[in-house]
Order: C-alpha cells, then sequence, then structure tokens
C-alpha cells in the first residue's frame, strides 16, 4: 500500500469553523485522511481472509488515491466512492466564481467513505419526503462514484460504460446525497460505472451582476468541470472514457442542452438520455434587464453599498445562511437565479444547439401528466394553494398570467384549444394539461425534432404509470413519480413502499438506460 505521508501542522479556520490546511487546492481535503489509514490497516487482514476474490476499494485516478468502500446491493458487490472533490472550494474568495478543476493530486489516501454535504440550499418536499437543509454548505463541489466490484479474475474484462447523472431541482434544490438520486441501483443493475456531482445551487450558483462583473452559470460551469474530472480520471476506476452517457432529470436535463453551448463540452460525452425536461424549457420571460435589477435588489438588502470590489468583498463576508435567507425573500426566487444568456450561451439555444450538431444519441422523455406539478408550482405565485378549488374563469386568468410570464404570445388561441380539449373535465384538469404542454411537453418535443434533423438517433418515451405511492390527483404519472422507479429507490426505500410490479419495473428500466449507454 503507498505510503501517507505527515500532514502539514500549519492550519486555519474557515467561515464552516471547520480546520483545514493552508493549500487552497486541498483545503477541506486532509481532515479526511485522518482516520482512512487507521480503519484500512484494522480490516485489512479480515478484508484479505473473507472477500480476497474481490479487488479492493482503492483507486489511484490522476487526482489521487481514494479509499472508497464496499457495499452489496440486491446480492451485487460494488466500490463507492463518496465525496470525491472534483473543483476547488468555492469558500472565501471563491464565491460566486467559475472555478477551476483540481489540476494537481492529493498527496495523502483520501478517505472517500462517507456522503460530503449538499450544496446550500432551502429545505424541500419530494412526494412523502422532506429534506432539510440544515446538512447543507457552499463546499459541496464533490461527487459519488459507484461501480460494480469486479473478482480479481475479471480484471482483464472490458471498461465499464459511464453514466453521468444530473439531478434537477429548479437551479435551487438537489444533492447527490439524497437516497433517490443513488447510483447504486444504476451501477447494480446495469453494470455501469455512475458518477452524480453536486453543482452550486440559487444564488451561489446562478448570480450575475453587470456591476460585479460576475456573469453567472457557476453551476453550469460546476457540471462541466464534473465531465472533465470524469474524462481525467474514470478511467483508473475501470470506465470506459470513450462510452460517457450523460443522464438528466428536470433542469439537469436542460443542463445538458445549455453544456453542448460551451466550449468542448461536445466532446465529453457520447450519448444523453433527458427525463422531464429539455434545454428549451422556459421558466420565465427572457428580460436580461428585470433579472438583473432583482439580482441588485438583493445586494441592496443585503445592506452591500460602495464601489465593485467593495460590494463583493461585502457579499462575500456574509454567511452562506444569511445570503439564503434574504435569496428566499425576493418574490420570484425559484425563477430568478437560472442560467443566463451570456458570450458563451447564446440567444437563440435551438438555433445553437443545432448548428452545433448535437448528434448524439438521444432518449428523451415526459411522465403521463407533468402539468399537476407545474400548475401548482404557478399557483403558488398568486398565493393559491389548490388547484381543485380552481373555478374555470380563475383558471383562465391563471392560464393568461403564466403564459405572458413565460413570454409567449396566442393566449386567445391556447384557451380556445385547451377549453374544447377538456370541456368535460375540471378547471384543475384543464390548467394542468394546458401547463404542462407549455413548460415541459411541447418544448421537449421541438428539441426532439431539431436533434433528429440533425440526424440524431431520437428514442421518446412517456412514462404512464401511477405509482402506488403518488400524491397527485390528477390520472396518470405526474412530474417526480417516476423518479423513484426509473433510477431505483423503488427497489429499497420503505417510505415508498412500492409494489413487487413497481419493482420489477425499476428493475427493467435500469437495465434499459445500462444498454442505451453501453450500445446506444
Amino acid at each position: 500500500m503507498r505510503s501517507v505521508p505527515t500532514l502539514p501542522q500549519e492550519r486555519r479556520t474557515v467561515d464552516d469553523e471547520r480546520t483545514v490546511e493552508e493549500s487552497p487546492d486541498f483545503s477541506i481535503l486532509a481532515i479526511r485522511t485522518l482516520f482512512a489509514v487507521v480503519w484500512i490497516a484494522i480490516t485489512a487482514v479480515v478484508t484479505f481472509a473473507t472477500e480476497k476474490e474481490y479487488s479492493a476499494p482503492v483507486s489511484y485516478p490522476n487526482c489521487g488515491p481514494l479509499q472508497g468502500v464496499d457495499e452489496v446491493f440486491e446480492e451485487r458487490r460494488l466500490h463507492v466512492y463518496y465525496g470525491v472533490p472534483f473543483m476547488r472550494p468555492a469558500l472565501l474568495q471563491n464565491r460566486f466564481e467559475r472555478l477551476s478543476i483540481l489540476t494537481r493530486s492529493w498527496p495523502f489516501l483520501l478517505d472517500a467513505r462517507n456522503q460530503s454535504q449538499s450544496c446550500s440550499q432551502p429545505s424541500l418536499n419530494v412526494g412523502k419526503m422532506t429534506l432539510y437543509n440544515t446538512n447543507s454548505t457552499e463546499d459541496c463541489l464533490y461527487l459519488n462514484i459507484y461501480l460494480p466490484a469486479r473478482k480479481q479474475s475479471e480484471r482483464s474484462t472490458p471498461a465499464y460504460p459511464i453514466i453521468v447523472f444530473i439531478y434537477g431541482g429548479g437551479y435551487h434544490s438537489g444533492s447527490n446525497s439524497f437516497p433517490f438520486y443513488s447510483g447504486k441501483y444504476l451501477a447494480a443493475h446495469g453494470n455501469a460505472m455512475v458518477v452524480v456531482p453536486n453543482y452550486r445551487l440559487g444564488v451561489f450558483g446562478f448570480l450575475r451582476s453587470s456591476i460585479l462583473g460576475l456573469k453567472g452559470n457557476q453551476g453550469l460551469h460546476d457540471v462541466h468541470a464534473a465531465l472533465l474530472w470524469v474524462k481525467n480520471n474514470a478511467a483508473a476506476f475501470g470506465g470506459d472514457v470513450n462510452s460517457v452517457t450523460v443522464m438528466g432529470h428536470q433542469v439537469g436535463a436542460a443542463m445538458i442542452g445549455l453544456l453542448n453551448t460551451l466550449s468542448g463540452a461536445t466532446q465529453l460525452f457520447r450519448r444523453v438520455v433527458m427525463m422531464s425536461g429539455s434545454p428549451y424549457m422556459r421558466h420565465r420571460k427572457e428580460d436580461g434587464k428585470a433579472k438583473a435589477l432583482e439580482q441588485e435588489q438583493l445586494i441592496q438588502k443585503l445592506g452591500c453599498r460602495g464601489e465593485p470590489k467593495v460590494l463583493l468583498d461585502c457579499l462575500r463576508s456574509k454567511t452562506a445562511q444569511t445570503m439564503l435567507d434574504f435569496a428566499l425573500r425576493l418574490k420570484n426566487w425559484k425563477t430568478m437565479f437560472i442560467p443566463n444568456e451570456y458570450e458563451d450561451i447564446h440567444d437563440d439555444a435551438s438555433v445553437d444547439l443545432r448548428s452545433t450538431a448535437f448528434s448524439k444519441d438521444l432518449i428523451i422523455g415526459t411522465t403521463m401528466n407533468e402539468g399537476s406539478y407545474y400548475a401548482n408550482l404557478f399557483l403558488e405565485t398568486f398565493s393559491r394553494y389548490d388547484a381543485s378549488k380552481l373555478t374555470r374563469v380563475e383558471a383562465y386568468r391563471y392560464l393568461q398570467e403564466v403564459t405572458v410570464g413565460l413570454g409567449f404570445h396566442g393566449y386567445k388561441e391556447l384557451v380556445s384549444y385547451y377549453d374544447q380539449k377538456y370541456k368535460d373535465h375540471s378547471p384543475e384538469v384543464f390548467f394542468a394539461n394546458a401547463i404542462g404542454d407549455i413548460v415541459v411537453n411541447c418544448p421537449m418535443k421541438q428539441f426532439a425534432q431539431d436533434m433528429a434533423s440533425v440526424n440524431t438517433k431520437v428514442f421518446m418515451y412517456v412514462f404512464k404509470h401511477k405509482p402506488s405511492y403518488s400524491t397527485s390527483r390528477l390520472e396518470g404519472a405526474g412530474h417526480l413519480d417516476d423518479i423513484f422507479i426509473s433510477l431505483g429507490n423503488a427497489l429499497d426505500a420503505p417510505i415508498l413502499n412500492a409494489t413487487e410490479a413497481e419493482k420489477g419495473l425499476s428493475r427493467d428500466m435500469l437495465r434499459m438506460w445500462a444498454r442505451f449507454a453501453a450500445k446506444g
């Protein structure tokens, strides 16, 4: 085993009150090695005696040596590496910056046996689950790696196809530590290497200010950096860097398309899966001046005044929780901090994506009833919290508000079409279906058509089964209903209590994704 050098004695304390190294590239990392060597020494004999037919969960990628952990899921042994850093920490002077990937390896065996924390975000309700933000931080730019453990006799077998999963959450929530985003299910049933990175969210990941010289899209660049890290390091784990599939849900799917407008990103992946989202999704009318004004208001509310450098220093002096609290007080906080259009993301995304020949094999699909989720989301902005109590007149009015807010024209034609189509249904059904088409379904179909026009191999699907755990009142699967089955969490989450048929469907879908990742 490689020796582990003595850790440096000179240390400092950052705003989260943890002790770290002085070295800017290895801040936060060295403290995690203190127990790794001891743990390895204690378990080495047992591991050799009882598991000697399998390789050990220790890898030596370009970034530096990693101590992972063995996990077993449905009789398949996995090597898992949690909390692997891929970028410099977004702390202190690095807040709001587009950061670079780690370019030199750490000189110690890094403990990768425990989950890292989520990026700073508000608490989140997902179906029957409530995910609290008490464990979120700006020090979050880590990724998780899951892959089948090879027997010693299998060391010369072909490399694993790689699946990089980008979670959704409206650009303001999500984490690779959420159980339903675990890659263990895909790794176990798909015989693939699965990588799930974190990226910065909300004000930390998408703040733009011309005054401060902040171009925004920090979170988008985090995802790009994660793909670069995979390109540089995945082979050491047994992954095939020439067979990378990027899979995204909701805004994660949207970011995959937007990544294609960044220089060099096209070369980092070969296939794409987009679930309930596309880069054509709209969250608000594209009005750069209005959005910039709203973000400048945040700076003022935080009490920051003065020249640009003074303003930026003031913002960086605020605690992460203070920044988050003030951002959440803004009326449009859910749609304020989203990808911006600037020099490396052009004004017309559809033209961009076609002209750059997004020639990737593509699976793209939706649930049967995407609109039920978004209908309630939009109604919250009107201080309405129960779509089932809408009158027809209110549904018309709110649909007009939404279409105008998203920058669409032809409101009268929309109302006429959906009024006729759902004349025998409730106002809730009318409103939800119209919203679902406007926000998800129509943009996705247009994106699929555009990709097919540049000779991309496109497959489309609709997830119709309404799971036993669904909280939607409407017919068919709603937004998020599919994620627990399609990514595997339904297989072992007691809170879902999925049926055996749903578990069977889950295993089938996991194998389907993996076949696509391997062969297209």
